[in-house]
């Protein structure tokens, strides 16, 4: 316990005596240590920055156009003429969507007995019509007895077929006017057609024929040739004219793709087109109506039964005809309708050179209700009896009718040739002799029409309605815009003008200390703020574009020369307009409306909410095709069919600019007196991403009396960039692209006018434009030590001058000593107890 106590006060002592010789180290001020707090104020200023200016650029161009019509270009961008999902077959090649067997097939008739002659006096005329898969033979006639048998040998059929059908009528030939007196009919048929000879009465027993099928050959699988072949229509012919009969070349492929109509994923469509070299007018004219012409007829055929095809589809429009469908027949098993009118498009691939869509007439026709209107083809399908009129050539279902008066027969008797890609393009390149020949007034029927006819079927794709797609009417339309246009050019000027009105105050912020030390070191900050409320501000872009159209026939040739001039063969025509863009308000000048919701828009407009950094940002297009398509056959209606004749492959010509117009304020910032006080930061920028900054500043050490020093913010300015870039834009879409890829999409650029930089100090008006702050250096006076009153001592003996003690220091040391001799006094006195 003794040793306990000893130990506890000992550390007591220690601890005291630690606590005393620490407090002696510092003034009884630090133990307080309380930061000395530097007052900071804020002045501001307000700065007027006015601005006017103007701007005036104009130029003009001058566009040549080439009165040439390159059809090979145009035709050596299209890879394929079959539409998507469509593929084409011809000659040899083998129809995938069909798969059966087929058999060259020879069919003679040997000879025949006949019964009953039917002549009541001597031999009977004896003739036979023999009907194979459709192609009809009628042999001579030849005088037969009762019971005799006649020896024929007539080779009735030589052809390729999938099924045969054999028909034997046996007539007695009597002298006008009594009728023909028949025998009877044979008839056989086979889906599986082998060599053997056949045999049999007629239906009403009065004569028994022989006949030789020989099978010559068999192939599996359907071939292109053999598809076209076996279905070709059997042609009759009404001979209005002495001239043109039976076509010059007949061509034929199978398309086989889609059919959305019919609601087939797949489908077969054979497509014969035929050629005549001339047409001529009907009797009593009886004169060439132009060189070359051309005809197609459509049979459709779904692969799951294929030997009834579900459409036939031709050109009904001839001047005989036409009160049936007047252009378009469509054979289905459907109702018959009336006359109707639909628009129909060309392919996209065509279309520069047959135009994109015109006005047709169309009338269904039910097939179900047909009579003699079909018959077998040779392959065993069925196909249609079809009547050509011999001068314009338009096709009409047969046989033949009471108003055709002289007829002939062609019958299948005619030879296809492949219908294939070299073909086509050999056709369409046609188009520059009959572009070159031109029109001819037609007096007989009041007309211009071609001299030479181009060929201008859409065959890329049947399948979509109304299948038979012909670009007569645009073609002719072109042929005369071609024939017309003559040194084709096109003038244009135009002019830009920028004015812009400009008052924008801005309010200045300097925030330092009002008074520092000598020595002094701190940071000042400087703001800005754009009164809005106080801004006006006006930016009007005017455009004058004015142009003059010298030509009717577009052409896609494009120039350019070092120049800078472009020569393209596009018409602009007359415009007379003026853009305004901020205002983007209807403008009227002779009539002529533009206004947002047409001719002009503006793609992208951003107004900020601050003047700093990108106050404007906008795109705005001119819309120029549009505008001449609109407004132009008003004032000039003999421009109208050759705009929508161009309209087939422009899809735009569009004036653009892309202008930005920012804002920015910058500035100096100095020290009024830099012996007194320097500056870090001597300038600034702000532009919107920012809106302050801070400058150190450092107050000199030396200043031995009380000074004051400015913090300047000086050659403040407010200062605007604006700039528009211009293009012109061609863009022609996928019609052209097509043709010519690298023509597709034109873009012109006219360059960026104006690029302007102003300030405030460019601006004829003059106004302050300085701000700054006042911060004093206090430097306090020196206190005077007062001089004491002498007093009469002794001379003292010299003695060294103490040291001044810490009195706080002191203090704690006696504490300490004293609290020691306590608990010394304390332990003594419990130890005498």
């Amino acid at each position: 316990m003794k040793k306990r106590s000893s130990l506890f006060l000992i550390t007591i002592l220690v601890v005291s005596l630690g606590f005393g010789l620490n407090a002696t180290a510092k003034s009884s001020n630090d133990i307080i240590n309380k930061p000395i707090i530097v007052p900071m104020s804020s002045i501001t200023g307000d700065i007027t920055f006015p601005f006017g200016k103007n701007l005036h650029l104009e130029d003009d161009n001058h566009w040549n156009m080439t009165d040439l019509l390159d059809v090979n270009q145009t035709l050596d961008q299209i890879s394929s003429f079959t539409g998507p999902g469509i593929t084409a077959y011809s000659g040899d090649d083998l129809v995938p969507a069909i798969s059966a067997d087929r058999y060259l097939v020879n069919v003679t008739l040997i000879n025949a007995t006949i019964y009953d002659d039917h002549d009541t006096i001597g031999a009977g005329e004896i003739y036979f019509n023999v009907t194979i898969n459709g192609n009809f033979t009628e042999t001579a006639r030849t005088d037969v007895n009762n019971d005799e048998t006649l020896s024929v040998n007539l080779t009735a059929f030589t052809a390729w077929c999938l099924t045969l059908d054999i028909s034997v009528e046996i007539w007695d030939d009597d002298t006008f006017p009594d009728p023909d007196d028949a025998l009877g009919l044979y008839h056989y048929q086979t889906t599986t057609p082998t060599s053997q000879n056949i045999s049999g009465l007629t239906d009403i027993g009065d004569a028994y024929v022989w006949l030789e099928i020989e099978v010559l050959d068999s192939e599996t699988g359907v071939t292109a040739e053999f598809l076209a072949d076996g279905c070709k229509p059997y042609f009759y012919f009404t001979d209005e004219t002495t001239s043109t009969e039976e076509a010059n070349e007949t061509y034929a492929r199978v398309l086989v793709g889609p059919d959305p109509d019919e609601g087939l994923a797949t489908a077969i469509c054979i497509q014969y087109i035929f050629y005549w070299d001339r047409e001529y007018f009907p009797f009593p004219i009886d004169i060439q109506f132009h060189e070359d012409d051309y005809e197609e007829f459509l049979i459709f055929i779904d692969p799951a039964d294929i030997m009834n095809p579900y459409r036939y589809v031709f050109d009904d429009g001839s001047y005989v005809s036409n009160t049936r469908s007047q252009r378009i027949a469509i054979w289905e098993d459907t109702a018959t309708t009336a006359i109707l009118d639909t628009t129909a498009y060309v392919s996209d691939e065509l279309t520069p050179l047959l135009g994109d869509n015109y006005t047709t007439k169309y009338k269904y026709f039910d097939t179900s209700a047909a009579t003699n209107e079909f018959r077998m083809g040779l392959s065993g399908i069925w196909t249609m009896n079809t009547l050509v009129q011999t001068s314009f050539h338009n096709f009409q279902e047969g046989p033949p009718g009471l108003l055709d008066i002289t007829t002939s027969e062609l019958g299948f008797n005619y030879e296809l040739e492949e219908f294939n890609d070299t073909v086509i393009r050999e056709f369409f390149r046609r188009h520059y002799h009959a572009f070159e020949e031109g029109l001819w007034f037609v007096s007989y029927i009041g007309l211009d029409y071609p001299k030479v006819h181009p060929f201008t079927f859409d065959i890329v794709d049947p399948f979509q309605f109304p299948y038979l797609v012909n670009g007569y009417p645009n073609v002719v339309d072109n042929i005369e815009a071609f024939q017309k246009a003559n040194k084709n050019f096109i003038d244009y000027e135009y002019a830009i003008d920028l004015t812009l009105a400009l008052l924008l105050k801005a309010r200045y912020t300097i925030t330092s200390p009002d008074q520092v030390d000598p020595g002094d070191e701190f940071d000042a900050t400087i703001e800005v703020e754009i009164l809005e409320d106080e801004t006006e501000i006006a930016l009007l872009y005017d455009l004058f574009l004015n142009g003059t159209i010298k030509a009717l026939f577009y052409e896609r040739n494009f120039l350019f020369d070092k120049e800078g001039k472009f020569a393209v063969n596009i018409p602009i025509g007359t415009l007379n307009l003026i853009l305004s863009l901020l205002g983007y308000q209807p403008y009227e000048q002779s009539g002529l409306n533009i206004d947002e919701s047409g001719y002009m828009t503006l793609d992208n407009f951003v107004l900020s909410a601050n003047l700093l950094g990108n106050i404007m940002e906008a795109n705005a297009s001119l819309h120029i095709w549009d505008l001449i398509l609109g407004e132009m056959p008003g004032y000039f209606p003999v421009t109208e069919k050759p705009l929508n004749f161009l309209d087939y492959f422009m899809e735009s010509i569009d004036l653009k600019m892309g202008a930005v117009f920012s804002g920015f304020v910058n500035g100096s910032i100095s020290s009024s007196k830099p012996s007194v006080a320097t500056i870090g930061t001597d300038e600034f920028e702000f532009d919107g991403t920012t809106m302050s900054t801070i400058t150190h500043v450092t107050v000199s050490s030396g200043v031995t009396t009380t000074d004051s020093f400015n913090i300047v913010l000086d050659d403040l300015l407010f200062a605007y960039r604006f700039l528009a870039d211009w293009s012109l834009e061609i863009n022609f879409g996928s019609i052209i692209g097509l043709i010519a890829p690298q023509y597709e999409e034109m873009i012109f650029d006219l360059g960026t006018f104006p690029y302007i930089e102003l300030t405030s100090n460019d601006s004829l008006i003059i106004s302050v434009n300085t701000v700054s702050k006042s911060t004093t250096v206090y430097v306090p006076e020196p206190t005077p030590t007062p001089t004491p009153t002498p007093t009469p001592t002794p001379t003292p003996t010299p003695t060294t001058t103490p040291t001044p003690t810490d009195t706080s220091g002191l203090a704690l040391v006696i504490f300490s000593i004293a609290t020691l001799v306590s608990m010394i006094t304390f332990v003594i006195i419990r130890k005498r107890k």
